[in-house]
């Protein structure tokens, strides 16, 4: 009984495993596809400051989005209590207000929210009271003129029904080359106003008394001006084959930037280059399109790209289109000679056209690493009909690094210019 027993079980054993191994063989192979949905980034707020006062509160939120998740228009800070609803419209970045008007020793949500398009997001929140205090605080601030000279109304506010404060200031300390200087202004009324002008960096502020114990922080606050980009490209040169454009670029803050520029003939690219703002030199940069045709029209389009610190979103600037019509016909042939640091050239041009009336040349100190103006020097042709000539002398200063530039320009347009050397003599 044992062995058949055994038997019977190797039996199904076997059989299992057969029918194991022929239903893997009939197996249906399922693909599964995963769908990832990618949602944007959501953005980040912060409320940096706030002060409650028995009726009011005044705040200091920053908001950034980085992948534009917002709603265009939908921030806003909102005050509520159990009675209450108050909003302020804000926008991308540092943002200061007030609400007014409230009612004392009532506990308030102040928060920011936003939409993504499935109604309203809070990104940040506090619980604050209105109740009665003592103290300087720094309510907030306005900016009261444009980027060119960028000034701040700040709002000082003063409760000392004590009579404790012998004095009070108000400081604000901006930053140059890692050290903060400060100045400060007298606060002498109870409500006050403050115009600082002129921040064009973040600025730190704070609000100190005197009192007989000695001096004492009542407040501060750091002020970060909106974000400024300054972006510009003029026409430098141009002639018979090259245009030079010059790059202007700056910021209020240290924000890398990438200048698109296209150079077309008619409708046709001709040539794209990209240049990144930090390959520039003090003064701006010089882009040259060569090898271009006699007599053409071409235009200059591009944009510049850089991400706003103060949003964190990347923003593009249109460059205004620039039409140069590049020269006719002309010859230049030059001879120059290098001896004891001295340059002897000899330059014949055929111009028939007489674009160039004056030889040229401008010396700049590279010694240090900046291009730095040292002379220029004007010259007489020789004139032979449809030719002329002029022979120069260029004496080189021994112990510096030399950028020298010889041309020939008109006289009345100063853009008309062609470039014959264009080299560095190093010192000896």
């Amino acid at each position: 009984m044992r062995e058949r027993k055994y038997q019977l079980n190797n039996k199904k054993s076997r059989y299992e495993i057969m029918k194991t191994w022929f239903s893997s063989l009939m197996m249906t192979v399922v693909a599964v596809v995963t769908v990832t949905v990618l949602f944007p980034k959501s953005p980040t707020a912060t409320i940096l400051k706030y002060t409650a006062l028995l009726n009011e509160i005044s705040f200091q939120v920053q908001v950034t989005d980085e992948e534009h998740a917002l709603d265009e228009g939908s921030l806003k800070v909102i005050l509520t209590s159990q009675l209450e609803n108050y909003e302020i419209p804000i926008g991308l970045g540092e943002t200061s207000g007030v609400f007014d008007m409230l009612k004392a020793n009532t506990t308030y949500i102040l928060k920011v929210v936003g939409s993504k398009g499935f109604g309203n997001e809070v990104l940040d929140q506090v619980v604050v009271q209105t109740k009665e205090v003592s103290g300087g605080f720094i309510m907030g601030y306005t900016k009261s003129s444009d980027i060119f000279e960028p000034s701040f109304d700040i709002d000082v506010k003063v409760i000392d029904p004590g009579s404790i404060y012998q004095s009070i200031k108000l400081y604000y300390g901006t930053t140059y080359d890692e050290q903060t200087f400060y100045e400060f202004v007298d606060i002498t009324q109870t409500e006050m106003t403050v115009t600082l002008m002129n921040l064009f960096s973040r600025t730190h502020l704070y609000l100190e008394a005197m009192t007989v114990n000695g001096l004492i922080i009542l407040d501060e606050m750091w002020i970060t001006p909106p974000f400024e980009m300054y972006a510009s490209v003029y026409l430098d040169y141009y002639n018979q084959h090259d245009i030079g454009f010059m790059i202007y670029h700056g910021s209020n803050q240290n924000v890398e930037a990438v200048y698109n520029l296209e150079l077309f003939k008619g409708t046709i690219l001709v040539e794209t280059m990209k240049i990144n703002s930090n390959e520039f030199s003090h003064y701006g940069e010089e882009v040259v399109f060569m090898n271009l045709d006699p007599l053409s029209e071409y235009t200059l389009r591009g944009h510049v790209i850089y991400t706003n610190p103060d949003t964190l979103q990347e923003e593009s600037i249109p460059i205004e289109e620039i039409v140069v019509t590049t020269l006719g016909d002309y010859d230049v042939d030059v001879q120059i000679d290098y001896f004891a640091r001295n340059l002897y050239v000899t330059l014949t041009v055929t111009d028939p056209n007489h674009y160039f009336q004056t030889p040229y040349v401008d010396l700049y100190d590279v010694t240090s690493g900046e291009q730095m103006w040292m002379s220029s020097h004007s010259f007489s042709f020789t004139p032979d009909g449809n030719s002329k000539s002029a022979t120069l002398t260029i004496s080189i200063p021994i112990d510096k690094d030399v950028l020298v530039v010889i041309g020939i320009k008109n006289e009345i347009n100063i853009q008309i210019r062609h470039i014959i050397y264009d080299e560095i003599i190093n010192k000896e």
